[in-house]
């Protein structure tokens, strides 16, 4: 094993990087922790609070124009010293725990995407890897590489894992590091748990931080985003299937915003590759393709915001060119998704009666823009009638006849996400998995079914928070794999794309789709997702003022822990709108179909929650479990119908990292009097316990219970 040679004087991490053909060390000692004190302070609170890789501020200001090596080390979080310091501890773990990579040796694929300082980052990374042995590949021509395309090179090469430099949506001034296992998931918390070890390790019990020189025999660089696309894309996608996409062309358009990552410079290679020999260029317009660091100066790229879409062109592209069929916006790293249609005035009120959220812009035009939930169910349900197509009669007839074996087809998704997937499973006998909040649970979740090795379909990974993935309907490789285990957006265009195609050869749209599907479960849903940034957003986001922002978010997560208590289980019914007093105490239940991974007396595990249960005089039910093993993982409320069908539900969960607490909220209505207030209605009281009719994103704004319904009423106003 190769280890880097010592340079003849200290340096610093700037100095190292300039001298790219000389290997370093960096000793990480008292000198090193006094001058970095701050930095360090940030990084293991935050470690301590979030097991999903970090991220942090690299400047002050989120509109920027440059940013300097020099310049970013004086952030008081992720400078260039930290993100060095964070690399030798990934190195560390990959070298003691070739166990969690069933024995591969230490190695990792380094991507990043086209963020200020990014490449930079990925080169810290490179370089120490290098400097500690280990074995590393990345994208070739110094290319930025998409998040699922990271994740997927760790198990296509061989690799113990892979490391991603993203802040994902995040402002413009932030960065991070996200890792991936070898199985081409996201890390787990037991393995993020591990390489946190090796960072306190590091700190506390001092080391060095070993630069290795470029070139290096240890590093290959290969065209990963190629790969992905012949190896995985190509056996989701086969040719014959995007025919409909191919005979649209000459009447349609379809619209890809990259939003300036590196969504769009993939989206390109993948187009040529699966669509060969066609002009695809005349009818899909890539928007935002080229990379730009400063987003465009969206400060809050988040492309499941609508407002996203409006700040990008998007929507104003869309308003110009009627003939586009649907529009999928990307985030900087490629995984998270925003959609939009354009409908007709005339189909307003409809679409809005179904719990669709319909703008009106100038001109007279209307898009309808899917939540993550909405859309990710419709591409599920794509999927399998794409799966069953060759089934005699289709999906309908052989659901209908008992000849659909639906339990060969398997729905992934997380106890955040709306119950039109759990609906949809059901109606089609599904097997429904529910995992804890993040997608590296959904991932781990997919490898233990692939392992299984029965031949069954995994129809998606679908997470609320705009994250969702798709596979081929037969392994992909030779040992089994079938989805692969981290999100995409570009696979999910690709769906979008060709399902919109095939519905306009057909007369229809995908509102029609939409509403078809609906229909079939027999009620509307209406969802709404309330973010509230304590004591408000300025509070929240100041790093000066952490202590106070999250007093207040303790707070409100101790009022919810307390419901959870059986001695005030009658005030969390009262909230509900139940009498205490009539209700039957059931015995207590596991709840087999969800799975949370926690850590009890210092070891990892899978468990099941167990869910207290009410039953109330009308024969409908309510049901409350902790959605994991810490306060700020909240809870989740279920209420049932006398059908045992659910009829609401609220999942309440804070942010590890920020002074933020998420509040879920569905509503099931009947088709033939829908009322999407009831949603409000249902849900205010609990809002008001909890405390959330005293904080405000800003002065002068609605408090957040009030925006709530004023938001529901302006969302579904012909509901």
């Amino acid at each position: 094993m190769s280890v880097a040679e010592p340079s003849p004087a200290p340096l610093d991490v700037v100095s190292i990087l300039a001298r790219p053909d000389q290997a370093a060390r960096l000793d990480v000692d008292a000198a090193f922790t006094g001058a970095h004190q701050r930095n360090i302070d940030w990084l293991l609170d935050r470690l301590s609070k979030s097991t999903a890789g970090v991220r942090g501020l690299i400047a002050g200001t989120p509109r920027l124009s440059t940013l300097p090596l020099a310049v970013a080390e004086e952030t008081p979080q992720l400078s260039p010293t930290i993100v060095a310091l964070i690399a030798q501890a990934y190195a560390q773990y990959f070298l003691a725990n070739a166990g969690d990579t069933e024995g591969r040796a230490p190695s990792a694929f380094v991507g990043y995407d086209a963020r200020f300082l990014s490449a930079e980052f990925g080169e810290i990374f490179t370089r120490v890897f290098v400097g500690n042995g280990l074995r590393v590949v990345r994208d070739h021509r110094r290319e930025p590489t998409p998040t699922p395309v990271t994740s997927f090179m760790a198990l296509y090469a061989g690799l113990g894992g892979g490391i991603q430099i993203t802040a994902s949506h995040n402002p413009p001034n932030h960065n991070g590091v996200k890792s991936s296992t070898w199985y081409g998931g996201v890390d787990t918390d037991d393995i993020s748990d591990k390489i946190a070890e090796q960072l306190h390790a590091l700190v506390g019990g001092g080391g060095q931080i070993r630069f290795g020189a470029l070139p290096d025999a240890l590093m290959e660089e290969v065209d990963a985003k190629g790969i992905y696309a012949r190896e995985y894309l190509r056996a989701t996608f086969p040719e014959e299937d995007l025919q409909p996409l191919k005979d649209a062309f000459a009447t349609s358009g379809f619209l890809f915003d990259g939003l300036h990552g590196v969504g769009g410079s993939a989206m390109r290679q993948y187009l040529d590759l699966l669509l060969p020999g066609t002009d695809w260029r005349g009818s899909i317009q890539l928007l935002n393709a080229e990379p730009d660091p400063t987003i465009g100066g969206i400060e809050k790229p988040d492309p499941s915001d609508p407002n996203t879409l409006v700040l990008s062109g998007a929507i104003a592209y869309l308003a110009a060119h009627p003939e586009v069929l649907v529009s999928v916006t990307a985030d900087m790293d490629a995984d998270r998704i925003g959609t939009a249609v354009v409908i007709p005035e005339s189909e307003v009120a409809r679409a809005r009666r179904f719990g669709l959220f319909v703008s009106g812009f100038e001109g007279g035009v209307y898009a309808v823009r899917f939540t993550p939930n909405q859309i990710f169910t419709l591409i599920a349900y794509d999927r399998l009638l794409s799966a069953t197509r060759s089934t005699p009669g289709g999906l309908r007839e052989a659901a209908n006849s008992g000849a659909l074996d639906g339990s060969r087809y398997h729905l992934l998704t997380t106890i955040a996400s709306s119950v039109l997937a759990e609906q949809m499973a059901k109606t089609y006998g599904l097997q429904f998995h529910l995992t804890a909040v993040g997608f590296k649970n959904l991932g781990k979740l997919a490898r233990q079914i692939d392992g299984q090795g029965t031949g069954d379909v995994i129809l998606a990974l679908m997470e609320e928070s705009g994250g969702a993935q798709i596979g081929p309907f037969r392994p992909w490789n030779e040992t089994g794999d079938t989805i692969h285990r981290d999100k995409d957006t570009c696979a999910l265009a690709l769906a979008l794309f060709n399902l919109a195609a095939r519905l306009k050869l057909q007369g229809r749209t995908i509102l029609d789709f939409y509403l078809e599907m609906a229909e079939q479960f027999g009620s509307l849903a209406y969802f709404e997702r309330l973010d509230a940034y304590l004591p408000d957003r300025a509070t929240a986001e100041d790093p000066q003022r952490g202590d106070e922002a999250n007093r207040v978010k303790a707070e409100m997560l101790e009022r919810l822990v307390w419901l959870h208590d059986p001695a005030n289980h009658g005030t969390l019914l009262s909230l509900l709108g139940y009498d205490p007093a009539g209700a039957t105490r059931e015995p207590d239940a596991e709840l087999s179909e969800i799975s949370l991974l926690v850590k009890t007396e210092g070891e990892w595990r899978t468990i099941h929650p167990t869910a207290a249960r009410y039953t109330l005089p009308n024969r409908e039910r309510v049901e409350f479990y902790r959605a994991g093993p810490f306060p700020h993982d909240g809870m989740r409320i279920n209420v049932y119908d006398p059908a045992g069908r659910i009829r609401c539900w609220t999942l309440v969960r804070a942010s590890g990292t920020e002074a933020l607490l998420r509040v879920y909220m569905e509503i099931l209505e009947p088709l033939d009097d829908p009322n999407a207030l009831r949603l409000a209605d249902q849900f205010e009281p609990l809002l008001a316990h909890l405390g959330l009719n005293r904080y405000s994103i800003a002065a002068g704004q609605l408090d957040y219970a009030a925006e709530f319904r004023s938001t529901v009423q302006a969302k579904y106003a012909s509901a």
